[in-house]
């Protein structure tokens, strides 16, 4: 156990952490980890602080510690979001709801992105019927059964979602608690819509982002929503009076779907662009073109989307790319339309690394892996989203192109120690065909199996067994060649 925490220490890539955590919960029990847990907690402070709070979800102890305990390992930042976001995750509402201030910055959170609904966890709070009220997943499910039946009801068939209704603690008597209600209630009411009209019918979507805007103003979970709902298919859903993308006073739904039915014309797309006064403006323009614009359309478009992108901050550049994944995984799916086929040689011959990675990210792998190529081979920067991408596509191309295998493992070691560990490395089917890793390169991956993602590791070792297995003299033929039993 000593040695496992001596690793966590060291501020591991998140997929190896979680082995280690999970050996720790395998071979100890509560008693015994979790005081050293909370002296290595106290003793780090800011970001590694922040870190140990996670290992603390992870090792199912924020669940198990006092009220005294969690005041303490937040003292140095008691409103913290993420440590905050670890805590609730972790059941602890009585702790969050102990003050106003912590459930302003969950709420925040939730609005953020930041934190999603807690899973098949029961609604107990306020905070749980919020987050669950604006999960995007609830109401995309419509996308794929199209059935005529109360959203509701789907959902509880499906047993994935757990219902509003259910009867709760209403908790303190907060201000921000009867915010939060007024979208509850609008999202109880429109549940009782069926699934065919959520999959047709822009208005369900409308009366929940409209009465959340009305109390929040701006917010990501707003252009999440609407993103995800001008994706119904509705031949009369035009939205032709909704032509100005970035007029706040109008309903977002309805001209998010205006845009995404602008898919393919240029001109329409410049004025947005020379219109956009802000950060947020830029958000919405590029979440919708990136998401539903169509392969000429973006390329044509280039040069406004590089600009757009490179004035982001850091912050809203990393939402906005995992809004636009996330986005297209929950509709591209249903609407079929999913990955881009992008023509390189239409590209220009320099383009930044953030436009590199953001069409990357929406390219078909085979051409998001020459985007890689091309312009992001050499890169050196320390952006999360571009190294995700880069790791991604260095990883891919070990099993096409063995000639440069060293360029590519390198490429991924810098990302490991990075401190990312991509979830989304495509290496499934893989998995299943190991051989398809060279063995010189799956040699290299196995003896440094700490620099290199737990997948690609795993493949690794897996070829390197079968190397050594097909290379073993079965004991029957060595004692035929022998004449054992002569």
């Amino acid at each position: 156990m000593n040695q496992c925490f001596a690793i966590l220490r060291g501020n591991p890539s998140t997929d190896y952490a979680r082995e280690v955590i999970e050996l720790i919960r395998a071979n100890s029990t509560v008693h015994e980890i979790k005081q050293p847990w909370l002296e290595e907690t106290l003793r780090a402070s800011g970001k590694a602080r922040t870190r140990w709070v996670g290992y603390g979800l992870l090792l199912g102890l924020l669940s198990q510690s006092s009220a005294s305990e969690l005041e303490s390992i937040i003292a140095d930042a008691p409103l913290d979001s993420r440590r905050l976001a670890f805590i609730y995750r972790a059941g602890r509402l009585e702790f969050c709801q102990a003050s106003e201030q912590r459930c302003e910055v969950i709420v925040r959170a939730i609005l953020d992105r930041d934190i999603s609904a807690p899973g098949n966890r029961r609604i107990e709070s306020v905070l749980d019927q919020f987050a669950h009220a604006l999960d995007v997943s609830r109401y995309a499910f419509a996308f794929a059964t199209r059935q005529p039946l109360p959203l509701r009801e789907m959902w509880n068939r499906q047993l994935r979602w757990p219902s509003l209704d259910q009867k709760i603690d209403a908790g303190p008597n907060y201000p921000i608690y009867n915010l939060c209600a007024e979208v509850v209630d609008a999202a109880r009411s429109e549940s009782l819509r069926t699934a065919m009209e959520w999959a047709s019918e822009l208005e369900p979507w409308d009366r929940i982002v409209e009465r959340s805007r009305s109390v929040w103003g701006e917010q990501w979970i707003h252009f999440y929503l609407a993103n995800v709902a001008s994706g119904i298919k509705s031949p009369t859903e035009t939205c032709a009076e909704f032509p100005d993308l970035l007029d706040k006073s109008r309903s977002l739904c309805r001209r998010a779907r205006y845009a995404r039915l602008r898919a393919g014309t240029a001109k329409w797309w410049e004025k947005q662009f020379d219109a956009a006064a802000d950060d947020s403006d830029l958000v919405v323009i590029n979440l919708i073109l990136l998401t539903w614009g169509s392969h000429h359309i973006i390329v044509e478009l280039m040069e406004q989307i590089e600009s757009a992108l490179q004035r982001l901050p850091a912050e809203e550049w990393q939402r906005l790319m995992r809004t636009i994944r996330q986005s297209v995984r929950v509709v591209g799916q249903h609407v079929g339309e999913d990955t881009l086929q992008l023509d390189v040689n239409t590209f220009p011959i320099s383009l930044s690394e953030r436009a590199a990675a953001a069409l990357g990210i929406r390219a078909q792998a085979d051409i998001g892996q020459r985007i890689y190529l091309k312009y992001l081979a050499n890169y050196q920067g320390n952006d999360p989203v571009i190294w995700e991408f880069c790791q991604r596509a260095a990883t891919q191309l070990l099993f096409y192109d063995t000639a440069n295998w060293e360029t590519y493992l390198s490429a991924i070691e810098r990302s490991y120690k990075e401190g990312l560990a991509s979830e989304a490395l495509g290496l499934q089917g893989y998995a299943r065909s190991s051989d398809t890793l060279a063995l010189p390169v799956a040699r290299a991956i196995a003896e440094h199996p700490d620099k290199y993602p737990g997948q690609l590791v795993t493949i690794a070792e897996s070829v390197c067994r079968s190397d050594v297995a097909a290379r073993i003299t079965p004991v029957g033929l060595i004692a035929q060649r022998d004449g054992w039993f002569r």
